[in-house]
This record gives structure tokens, C-alpha cells and sequence, in this order.
């Protein structure tokens, strides 16, 4: 785990650090981090395709993921999805009525005695409210939660854009359609990353103090002569 590390210079003397490449977490000053995975980053598909949570119990360790079920179904396995087990009277134990949540990837939740109140319900990432006797309408903002695809990963305290100062836009919250969120500089530098930071540039004739130096060259009837041109946004001066 401790492989893959960058070395990062702070701006005084004795203050550089290795830190762990993503998806990977942890940094240590003037020498090699104990690097931190949570495998569910990897793994996470193998347990939300069967409507079960992924754990990962000790992320300095290897091979220690796990799916769970969503209660009150009991049953884990680590390495791989679980087989889950429903109460006898528990409506969600009838095959059928699983696989109308699951083929959604949702869980089915019996909450009470009552017939006929079964329902899907989304499960992490995916947030929102559960349907009863049918599908549930989850959606899976990139970015605003943590998860294998989303910008922030789990076990990191904020996600990639934030930690370049960028905003994180998510292009669809269909659960469907991952992998499309991107970073977006903050106005006045523009720019945009696909799933990455965005290297960001900003057009220096912007700057009202800039765009007045050019402005200002008129000829001998009072007509503006020049205007204000950038020609590399990426560049400084």
C-alpha cells in the first residue's frame, strides 16, 4: 500500500512530504506515509449491483471489503456480494418482489407486519426517498458524496476539486450515468477538468484596470484606437 507516493515542497526549508497517490490517503513530513485505501473505491460495484452496502474494515490492510446487506436482511461476504437472508414473513423474501428493488439497485425494506408495505429503498451513495410496491426515485450527486466514481473518494475529508479550490459540477444525478462529473475554475479564470482538476486560465483583459490602459489610447478626434487582447489566458503578465 505504501507504494506510488509523490514527494510535495512546501515553501520553507525541511518541510517537504510524501504523499499517497489517489485513490490512496495520507502524507508524512520528510519521509515515506503510511498510505490508507478504502477498497471500496475499487470494489464498490461489486456490492451496490446487488443492492448491498460496501464496508471496508481496515483500509491499511488488503482484501478486507466486504458487502452487507441492508437491514433488516442479514448476511456479508468479504470479497464479494452477499447472499441475504429475510425473515419468513418478511414480504421482501418473496423472489419477485426482491427483484422488482434490485434490478434497480435498490434494496427491499419490509417495515412492518403490515401487507402490501414493502419497499425500495436507495442505498449508498444513492440518496432519496423510498417507494412503496415499486421503485424508488434515487439519484447519485458525484459531487456531494463520497464514492468510487464520485470526486471525493472514500476515506479522503474533501474531494479532488475542492482541494484545488475548484468547483465540482455533476453533469447527470441519474445513478445511471457516472463518471461524468468534472471541476470548473472559479470566475474570472475559466477552464474545465473531465474528472480531474482543470488547469485554469484567466483573460487578463478582464481586469477592468487592464482593459483601461487600452481604453484609454485615443487619436486626435477623441476615437478609441486600441483594444485589449490576451493572447495566452494560461500565462501571467
Amino acid at each position: 500500500r505504501g507504494a506510488g507516493q509523490t514527494c510535495e515542497d512546501g515553501p520553507g526549508a525541511d518541510d517537504w512530504y510524501c504523499v499517497c497517490a489517489r485513490p490512496a490517503t495520507g502524507r508524512a513530513l520528510m519521509g515515506a506515509a503510511t498510505c490508507e485505501l478504502d477498497e471500496c473505491v475499487l470494489h464498490e460495484a461489486t456490492c451496490t449491483g446487488r443492492a448491498q452496502l460496501c464496508f471496508d474494515g481496515d483500509r491499511t490492510a488488503a482484501d478486507t471489503w466486504k458487502c452487507m446487506c441492508v437491514s433488516p436482511a442479514m448476511g456479508e461476504a468479504t470479497g464479494a456480494a452477499a447472499e441475504c437472508a429475510y425473515a419468513a414473513t418478511d414480504e421482501c423474501a418473496d423472489n419477485a418482489t426482491q427483484k422488482a428493488c434490485a434490478d434497480a439497485g435498490q434494496a427491499c425494506v419490509d417495515p412492518s407486519d403490515a401487507d402490501g408495505d414493502w419497499e425500495c429503498r436507495c442505498v449508498a451513495p444513492q440518496t432519496g426517498a423510498a417507494a412503496v410496491q415499486g421503485r424508488a426515485a434515487c439519484v447519485l450527486d458525484e459531487c456531494a458524496t463520497a464514492c468510487g466514481t464520485c470526486a471525493q473518494k472514500p476515506g479522503e475529508v474533501v474531494g479532488v476539486c475542492a482541494q484545488a479550490g475548484q468547483r465540482c459540477v455533476d453533469g447527470s444525478t441519474d445513478p445511471a450515468q457516472r463518471g461524468d462529473w468534472y471541476c470548473e475554475c472559479l470566475p474570472p479564470a475559466t477552464g474545465t477538468g473531465a474528472t480531474s482538476v482543470a488547469a485554469c486560465g484567466a483573460d487578463e483583459c478582464g481586469v477592468a484596470a487592464n482593459a483601461a490602459v487600452c481604453a484609454g489610447a485615443v487619436d486626435a478626434s477623441g476615437n478609441n484606437v486600441q483594444h485589449c487582447v490576451d493572447p495566452d489566458a494560461g500565462v501571467s503578465g
